[in-house]
């Protein structure tokens, strides 16, 4: 991949069977919220046409059990901003929900595809290790600090297949951290992931916290 000021070439072929080269402007940087790494890869990635959300109920956040998730909502990218979002943001906190942005999303061909995300159980960036990076393997992407957790998306979408391949080799993944070993088992978002067919990301805090934190990105691999 050439870098060029402030902008990225992307070479690698973004889904199967697609071999284009884009021109970034902005590119993500530590320090950047949740949302802008979310518009970041919609810019990304303009064969993107409608990206998908659901709207979590107190009970998901709190039961291992919980069977069934919310429909998802698909939202066409032209309406996409930071307008629309934190307004529905705000709208949901209001009744203790939460927005979770999905990994699957619709290409103008009419194509399934995902964003690749997952979900670690670490709190700090100490843990960010060379091992801990491994979980994701060889994808390029941005590191969230969500307060209390951390969440890794990917820039380059993923055809369905290899989205399953890519999550349970996320699952299966074990690695040692300073405080112990590191299970990749969260209730929200792994065996769940799979099960349902996308996973699901909170961009901004989730409202039992009290005030909406920022989530930022705070390691970028490219």
């Amino acid at each position: 991949m050439q870098q060029k000021e402030s902008g990225l070439y992307i070479q690698k072929p973004l889904i199967e069977g697609t071999n284009e080269i884009h021109y970034v402007e902005d590119p993500i940087k530590i320090g950047d919220s949740a949302e802008e790494l979310l518009f970041f890869i919609l810019r990304l990635n303009p064969q993107i046409d409608q990206i998908s959300y659901i709207i979590s109920y107190p009970e998901l956040y709190h039961e291992n059990d919980y069977l069934e998730w919310p429909e998802r909502i698909w939202l066409p990218v032209t309406e996409v901003n930071r307008e629309i979002l934190q307004g529905l943001n705000s709208l949901y906190r209001r009744k203790l929900e939460t927005l979770f942005i999905c990994s699957s999303v619709v290409t103008r061909d009419g194509d399934s595809a995902h964003i690749p995300m997952v979900k670690l159980n670490i709190n700090n960036d100490k843990y960010l290790t060379d091992n801990t990076k491994g979980i994701i393997g060889r994808q390029r992407g941005a590191f969230i600090n969500a307060g209390q957790n951390y969440q890794f998306w990917g820039f380059d979408l993923m055809a369905d297949k290899e989205w399953f391949r890519w999550t349970e080799s996320c699952q299966n993944y074990k690695s040692e951290l300073d405080n112990g070993v590191y299970k990749f088992n969260n209730y929200q978002h792994s065996e769940r992931s799979l099960d349902v067919g996308f996973s699901a990301h909170n961009i901004y805090s989730l409202p039992r916290y009290g005030k909406d934190i920022i989530h930022e990105v705070r390691n970028v691999i490219i």
